[in-house]
């Protein structure tokens, strides 16, 4: 760890510079999070019972390059997260920015010392072809090279998913597909199956390190630019089971929450009901309660 004002070397140019604290979700994130909630306040899910005031940062990079990743996360920003936001229909010729983005948020996962515990669950060989494709991916995003090399990165909004039709959702699904910000390193006993992902929100970012073996249409980012349009996204089957996994694991992140800090939020959401109940969060809780009534509070089969 380096100290106030010490110089270390930057995990992109590999400059030895006083490095800044750089967020491995992008800022404007938690910003969208807590402007649209009921209590302005974040918790998260290794420590739900600790109110925050912002993601994860760690010193990662020097000015220059936190300043170039800040012109990537601008750009998606306002092309297309605000959109996404908004629920509105994507339709856009994308510039090369947005691959830049992308492969931005992989690479920090992929090399940031707050994410060395979810990536230990790897096996060895998982571990290095993880390497390989950090090390790709900086190259790239530094100008080294003009592509992702035999990776692909893909980039959707999640709001198709919100009507799938299934037995078994969990009682928080349109939360989790809205709302949640989280990262994993999915995998299979297959040492080279293995992907990143980012969920911001209402959009995924996913990252394979090997040929994905099923299709996923309309998702791929093109490192010279090209078209995504919402309405031609298909997603395969398998991730769909992998989000609605995810979404009961949140769920159940949730209900753990201490009793002393439940009602620390529900004192925080009488207190100005105009907002709470004028939120986009509240919104979405309404939605799971009208398809799942009860269940939207606790997990299926739980009294």
């Amino acid at each position: 760890m380096t100290k106030q004002g010490e110089e270390a070397i930057c995990a992109l140019c590999r400059h030895k510079a006083k490095l800044e604290l750089s967020h491995l979700i992008p800022s404007f994130v938690f910003r969208w999070l807590k402007d649209t909630s009921p209590t302005g306040h974040l918790r998260m899910a290794d420590n739900i019972n600790k109110r925050v005031q912002d993601g994860f940062k760690e010193k990662l990079l020097c000015r220059n390059c936190e300043q170039k990743f800040s012109i990537w996360e601008n750009a998606f920003n306002k092309e297309f997260f605000s959109r996404a936001t908004a629920k509105k229909e994507i339709s856009l010729n994308y510039s090369p920015s947005l691959a830049l983005f992308g492969a931005s948020i992989v690479w920090r996962l992929a090399v940031a010392r707050s994410t060395s515990e979810a990536r230990q669950e790897l096996n060895a060989g998982q571990r290095i072809i993880l390497e390989n494709g950090a090390d790709r991916w900086r190259k790239f995003l530094s100008g080294e090279v003009s592509n992702y090399g035999t990776y692909s990165i893909h980039l959707f909004d999640q709001w198709r998913l919100h009507d799938a039709v299934h037995e078994d959702l969990p009682g928080n699904w349109n939360r989790y597909l809205s709302r949640y910000v989280e990262i994993d390193f999915p995998s299979t006993s297959k040492e080279e199956d293995l992907m990143v992902y980012a969920k911001l929100g209402p959009i995924s970012v996913f990252a394979h390190l090997s040929r994905p073996k099923h299709q996923w249409i309309g998702t791929r980012i093109r490192p010279n630019g090209g078209q995504y349009l919402s309405s031609k996204v298909s997603l395969p089957s398998n991730l769909f089971e992998y989000y609605r996994y995810r979404s009961s694991k949140g769920f159940a992140t949730a209900k753990a929450i201490s009793e002393n800090q439940s009602n620390k939020i529900d004192e925080a959401l009488v207190k100005d009901i105009e907002r709470t109940v004028s939120s986009e969060a509240f919104t979405e809780l309404q939605l799971d309660v009208n398809r799942f009534g009860s269940d939207a509070f606790k997990k299926k089969g739980k009294n």
